[in-house]
């Protein structure tokens, strides 16, 4: 077993995902432990010439996972991963140049990576003119328009949905106003995109309508990659009416990522 020490270290951490790039000032074939539950951690002593002397830190795992690294042979350098982890995730790994997890062996410190922070799957769409209506014509919602958009939930060449790019826990909203009077029966859902499934969310008007009212749904749901959302409305009036466009607040249609996706 070669001793080294670490000389550089850089951790990637993605939405779904982590890459470890480190380097020693020997060359060693590394091995990482990494769990998303932080070990507890015992001090080691040893007796030097009768007095006690800290040496480190022995680590307890509760559920390790051990990864060796991509690289073949002993090297410089040492990378891991991609390693698959949810967006919640924290993980904490050290590396060392053993494949057993509890004898005495050169390793680093402890290393905390969290969630990322910045990148936070999120967006708000909206449209900039007023969208028609027809009567008794369950109609998609057309979006023209993109407030922020981050990992690309709204394709241009879609323009009625947000596309799921990560399987995770979402929080879903719409807000929308008439532009004119509707009549009773009429309604705003928010749906997936499996055909003939019910509503996610759904208002229903027992009431006539005034010009103006504006409606706001949200739901909390998981969805994998690939799933897709639409808002969808109903004018059960017998001529057409429209929703009403206004910058800042309707027709808008936003999503983020709260949470892992239940197991």
């Amino acid at each position: 077993m070669t001793w080294w020490v670490l000389t550089y270290l850089d951790n990637d951490r993605g939405l779904d995902s982590l890459y470890v790039l480190a380097a020693t000032n020997h060359p060693a074939h590394l091995m990482m432990a990494w769990s998303t539950t932080k070990p507890a951690a015992r001090p080691v002593y040893r007796n030097v010439r009768g007095k006690s002397v800290f040496c480190g830190w022995k680590y307890i795992w509760d559920s390790p996972n051990l990864t060796e690294q991509n690289e073949s042979l002993d090297t410089f350098p040492h990378t891991f991963g991609p390693i698959a982890l949810d967006p919640t995730d924290h993980v904490w790994y050290v590396l060392s140049s053993t494949t057993k997890l509890y004898e005495r062996y050169c390793q680093s410190p402890l290393i905390h990576v969290p969630p990322p922070e910045v990148e936070v799957a999120s967006a708000r769409i909206f449209r900039s003119t007023n969208q028609v209506i027809p009567a008794h014509t369950p109609t998609y919602l057309i979006f023209d328009s993109v407030v922020w958009d981050d990992y690309n939930f709204f394709d241009p060449a879609q323009p009625d949905r947000l596309t799921i790019p990560v399987g995770a826990l979402y929080e879903v909203g719409c807000c929308i106003r008439w532009y004119t009077a509707f009549e009773s029966n009429s309604w705003v859902r928010i749906r997936d995109g499996v055909p003939d499934t019910f509503a996610m969310v759904s208002h229903y008007i027992s009431d006539t309508g005034w010009a103006g009212a504006a409606f706001n749904l949200h739901f909390l749901q998981p969805f994998r990659p690939g799933d897709f959302l639409r808002v969808q409305v109903y004018n059960s009036h017998p001529v057409q009416k429209e929703i009403a466009a206004e910058h800042h607040y309707t027709p808008h249609f936003w999503i983020r990522l709260v949470g892992a996706y239940p197991v």
